[in-house]
């Protein structure tokens, strides 16, 4: 961008310093706007990157699990535990893993900035720079 007030000592108009000030200003909002449409498709497409890959590895570890607490069961039945009892035991565990699995997924999940908070930081240079060239 030039400088508004060396055009204006360099003896271009005021319509005409207002006009390049227009375009330069509309410029830079649809730059600006591309730029935020940019981030925030990044960060959308990291979050369905991260479920998707939590749907895939849960169906895995689901078909995977039902084996093995099948196994501990009997198990647990082998050492003399009754059989009702070893269902509990092994149901319980199970659900103690799965509620500190999910509440990681989700706390991954929290972390996720979908601000566009460069765009934010640039607009705010630009609109100092605007100001300043328009004193």
């Amino acid at each position: 961008m030039t400088d508004l007030h060396e055009q204006a000592s360099a003896g271009r108009s005021f319509p005409h310093l207002l006009s390049t000030l227009v375009d330069q200003v509309t410029t830079l909002a649809q730059q600006e706007v591309r730029l935020a449409r940019s981030e925030v498709g990044d960060a959308v497409a990291k979050i369905a990157a991260s479920a998707m890959t939590i749907v895939i590895a849960s169906a895995l570890l689901i078909a995977g699990l039902v084996v093995l607490l099948q196994a501990a069961v009997l198990g647990l039945q082998l050492y003399g535990v009754t059989p009702i009892w070893s269902v509990v035991i092994v149901g319980v565990v199970v659900m103690i893993v799965g509620g500190i699995i999910l509440s990681s997924a989700i706390a991954a999940l929290k972390k996720t900035d979908i601000v566009p908070r460069r765009t934010v930081g640039q607009m705010q240079q630009d609109i100092a720079v605007a100001k300043e060239q328009t004193r």
